[in-house]
C-alpha cells in the first residue's frame, strides 16, 4: 500500500478528526522537532516540552497549514521559534555558543564538524530564503531524494539538486564567517548523521494525547503554545519571485486619508510602484502611523520606512525596529565584511563581530546594543561603550528614555548596572525592570549563601526567600508585587503583605491601568484559582488563562480548564462549557462589552457579550471593536477560505486575511487580504 503523504495526512485530520492520522504526523516528524528543540535549549526535558507544544500549535493550526507546500519546513520554523519563546535567555546561550565555536577547522572528521556546527546550524539554516530551507529540511533532516524533493518544491530533480548544493553552499559562507571553515561535502555529510536524533520512548504517545485527545498539559507548556502563537500571529508579508502591495477600496471611492493608520503605514512603506525580490517585515509603530520593511531587490538590500528607501547594503538587514512613534528607526547590517548598526540612517564605526539585542528607547531618541571585544562584552550606549563583562543579556530604557539598565556577569558573578552604577555582586539576578513613571528600578537578586531578597533603588529588603519572581511595578508607580516562594510554598506579595500560599505554582500579577486593583493566579495542590483584589475565585483542576482587567478597571475576565472543558469567567460569572480551547478575551475600550473566541468539536465560536456566532472553522485573533464600541469584526475561516464577519454579516472569501480594524473617525473598517496572489487592502463602510 502506498504511504500517505503528509498532506494527506493533515487533510484526514481536519476534516475527520483523525486521530490516527494525526498519530502518524507525530512519528514521522517526532525525532526532527525533538532534535531542533534539543539544540536550540539544551536540555532534554524542556526539550521534550518544546517538541510537545510544537504539536499542539500544529493541531490548532492544522487547518491553516492545508495550504502549506511542505510540512516538514514550517515544523522546523515552529520547533525553532517555541524554542525560541520559551529561552527568554536565549541570547544570552547563544553568546556563550557562538565565541566557543570562533575557531578555524583543519582535517576535520564528521564527529569533529558537527560539534562545530551543532550550535549554529539552526539559526544558519532559518536564515536561508524558503525554498532554499525547505531542500535542506527536505534533504538532511527527513532524508528525501532529490526526486521526491523536486516534487515537494514544483520543480524538475535537477532544480532541487542545484538548490539543495546552493543551500550548502550559502551554510559554508555563513559558518565561515562565523570562523568554521568546512567544505560542503564535510558540512553535509555531518548534518546527515547527526541533525536528527531519537526522540525519547513515549514522548510521541504523550503528544498525541496533549494535542489532540485533550490530556492536562503542564501549565508550562501551554503557556509556551500561547506564547508561540501569538509570535506567529498576522505580521508577516507574503514573498514571492516580485512582491508589491496594492489598495482597494472595495465598492466604495474613498481616499487614503480614510483608510485605518495601519494599513496606511503599510501602504506607505511599499509604494504601488516598487517591486521587490524580498521582503522582512511589517514592523509597524505603536501609534499605528508607520512601518518600515527590510527589502531586498536583487543582490541589494535597504530599509523601507513609509516608502522611502534608505541605504544600500550588501547583507541582509537584522534587528530592525521602529520608535513608538515612528520617527526612528534602527537595525544592524554587514557591508565590506564589517559589522555596523544603523540608527536614522546614520551607520555606527564597524565591528568585527555582530552587534547583539540592539534596542531603541521608547521615543527613538538613543539606541543601545551589546558588542563583543575578544572575550569579553560591552554595552554601547549612543555610541558611547561601557566596561567589559563576560555576559550581557538585555539593555533597558526607562519610559522616559533618560535611563538605562542592564545586568551584566563578570568572574561568575552578577551585577545589576543602572545609570552605570553598578550594585552588587550577586550568585543571581532576575526581573530588572523601571517602573512606569521611570522613577523606581527593581530586581530581585541572591548574594553568595543567602536567600533571595528584593532590590528597590538600590536597597535591599530584610525578608529572604528560596525562590521570586517579579517586581511588578503598577502603571503609576506607587504600587509593586513580587511572587516569593518560602517553605514550599508561592505566595503573591502586594505592596509587602503576602497573600494566601500556593504550593505548586503562581502567575505574574497584572495591575488595573489605574493602579487601583490586581490580580493573579495561583495553584494549590490539582486545582487553580484566580485571586482578585485578595478575593479566590473558583477552582479549575487543568488550567487557567491570565485574568485581564477592562480598561477602567472595574470588570475582570479569564478563562479555566477543568478536564476537557474550558469557561470563560467575567465579573466572576461562568459561561457555558466548552470542549477544546478558549481564547483570550478582549473588553471594548468602555468597559461595557467583551468579547471572545470558543472551540468546540472542531469549529470556532465569537462570543460577544454571551451572544455566539455561527460556527467558522478558524478566525483570526482577537475580534476589533469599533471606537464607538458599539460594532464587532473579525476573519473568519470557511473552506479554506477567509472573509470579514461585521456585527454577524459575512463578506466576500479571499485566500487569506489579516485581523481588521477600524477607522479613527468610526466610518470604516478595514483588512488586509490575498487573492490571486496579490495582498490588497479592503475598506468598507459599516
Amino acid at each position: 500500500m502506498q504511504e500517505v503523504d503528509d498532506s494527506g495526512l493533515l487533510r484526514e485530520y481536519v476534516r475527520r478528526g483523525s486521530e490516527e492520522a494525526f498519530a502518524a504526523l507525530v512519528g514521522r516528524h517526532i525525532n526532527k522537532v525533538y532534535s531542533v528543540a534539543l539544540r536550540q535549549v539544551g536540555n532534554p526535558h524542556r526539550a521534550e516540552e518544546v517538541t510537545q507544544a510544537v504539536f499542539v500549535v500544529l493541531a490548532r493550526k492544522s487547518r491553516a497549514l492545508l495550504k502549506h507546500t511542505s510540512l516538514s519546513g514550517w515544523l522546523f520554523q515552529t520547533a525553532r521559534l517555541t524554542s525560541l519563546t520559551l529561552l527568554k535567555s536565549e541570547i544570552r546561550r547563544v553568546h556563550r555558543e557562538e565565541e566557543a565555536h570562533m575557531q578555524t577547522i583543519v582535517d576535520q572528521t564528521e564527529s569533529e564538524a558537527w560539534r562545530q556546527i551543532a550550535p549554529l546550524l539552526d539559526n544558519a539554516i532559518a536564515g536561508l530564503g524558503a525554498q532554499d530551507r525547505e531542500a535542506i529540511v527536505l534533504r538532511f533532516f527527513d532524508g528525501k531524494s532529490m526526486k521526491e524533493i523536486g516534487v515537494a518544491l514544483d520543480s524538475s530533480e535537477d532544480a532541487a539538486k542545484q538548490r539543495v548544493n546552493r543551500a550548502l553552499e550559502k551554510l559554508r559562507v555563513s559558518f565561515v564567517r562565523r570562523g568554521i571553515a568546512s567544505p560542503t561535502a564535510l558540512i553535509a555529510g555531518a548534518i546527515s548523521a547527526h541533525a536528527v536524533q531519537a526522540a525519547p520512548v513515549g514522548l510521541a504517545a504523550t503528544v498525541c494525547a496533549t494535542a489532540v485527545k485533550g490530556s492536562a498539559a503542564a501549565g508550562s507548556t501551554l503557556t509556551l503554545v500561547k506564547g508561540v502563537l501569538k509570535l506567529m500571529a498576522w505580521t508577516k508579508v507574503k514573498t514571492a519571485s516580485a512582491i508589491g502591495i496594492s489598495v482597494v477600496l472595495g465598492a466604495l471611492a474613498i481616499g487614503r486619508d480614510n483608510l485605518p493608520r495601519i494599513f496606511e503605514a503599510a501602504w506607505n512603506a511599499t509604494p504601488a510602484h516598487s517591486w521587490y525580490d524580498d521582503l522582512q517585515g511589517p514592523v509597524i509603530s505603536s501609534d499605528h502611523e508607520h512601518a518600515a520593511f527590510a527589502a531586498r531587490k536583487g543582490e541589494k538590500w535597504c530599509v523601507l520606512v513609509d516608502g522611502r528607501e534608505t541605504g544600500e547594503y550588501d547583507a541582509d538587514i537584522h534587528s530592525l525596529s521602529l520608535s513608538s512613534d515612528g520617527g526612528h528607526f534602527a537595525c544592524v547590517i554587514k557591508t565590506g565584511g564589517k559589522w555596523r548598526v544603523v540608527v536614522d540612517g546614520k551607520e555606527s564605526a564597524p565591528y568585527d563581530t555582530e552587534p547583539h539585542t540592539l534596542a531603541l528607547s521608547p521615543n527613538g531618541k538613543h539606541a543601545a546594543y551589546v558588542i563583543g571585544r575578544g572575550e569579553q562584552w560591552r554595552m554601547v550606549w549612543d555610541g558611547r561603550e561601557g566596561a567589559s563583562y563576560d555576559e550581557i543579556p538585555l539593555p533597558i530604557f526607562s519610559p522616559d528614555d533618560k535611563r538605562l539598565a542592564y545586568a551584566a556577569k563578570s568572574d561568575g558573578k552578577w551585577w545589576a548596572v543602572v545609570d552605570d552604577q553598578k550594585s552588587g555582586p550577586y550568585e543571581e539576578l532576575q526581573g530588572l525592570n523601571f517602573s512606569s513613571n521611570s522613577r523606581r528600578v527593581g530586581y530581585a537578586a541572591r548574594r553568595d549563601g543567602d536567600s533571595w531578597r528584593l532590590v528597590v533603588d538600590g536597597e535591599e529588603g530584610k525578608q529572604g526567600y528560596d525562590e521570586m519572581r517579579g517586581p511588578v511595578f503598577s502603571p503609576d508607580g506607587q504600587r509593586m508585587t513580587y511572587a516569593a516562594r518560602v517553605d514550599g510554598s508561592w505566595r503573591m506579595v502586594v505592596d509587602g503583605e503576602a497573600g494566601a500560599p500556593y504550593n505548586d505554582d503562581i502567575h505574574d500579577a497584572i495591575f488595573s491601568a489605574d493602579g487601583k486593583r490586581v490580580a493573579y493566579a495561583g495553584k494549590r495542590g490539582m486545582s487553580w484559582h484566580v485571586v482578585v483584589d485578595g478575593q479566590e475565585g473558583p477552582p479549575y483542576g487543568d488550567d487557567i488563562h491570565n485574568p485581564i482587567f477592562s480598561t477602567d478597571g472595574k470588570r475582570v475576565a479569564y478563562a479555566g480548564k477543568t478536564g476537557r472543558n474550558w469557561r470563560m469567567v467575567v465579573d466572576g460569572i461562568e459561561s457555558p462549557d466548552y470542549g477544546d480551547d478558549i481564547r483570550d478575551p478582549i473588553f471594548s475600550s468602555d468597559g461595557k462589552h467583551v468579547a471572545y473566541a470558543a472551540h468546540t468539536n472542531h469549529k470556532w465560536r465569537v462570543v460577544v457579550d454571551g451572544r455566539e456566532s455561527p460556527e467558522h472553522q478558524d478566525f483570526r485573533q482577537p475580534p476589533a471593536f469599533s471606537p464607538d464600541n458599539e460594532h464587532v469584526a473579525y476573519a473568519a475561516e470557511q473552506d479554506e477560505k477567509w472573509r470579514l464577519v461585521l456585527d454577524g454579516r459575512e463578506g466576500p472569501l479571499y485566500d487569506d486575511m489579516s485581523p481588521p480594524v477600524f477607522s479613527s473617525d468610526g466610518k470604516y473598517v478595514a483588512q488586509a487580504a490575498r487573492k490571486g496572489g496579490r495582498w490588497r487592502i479592503v475598506a468598507e463602510r459599516y
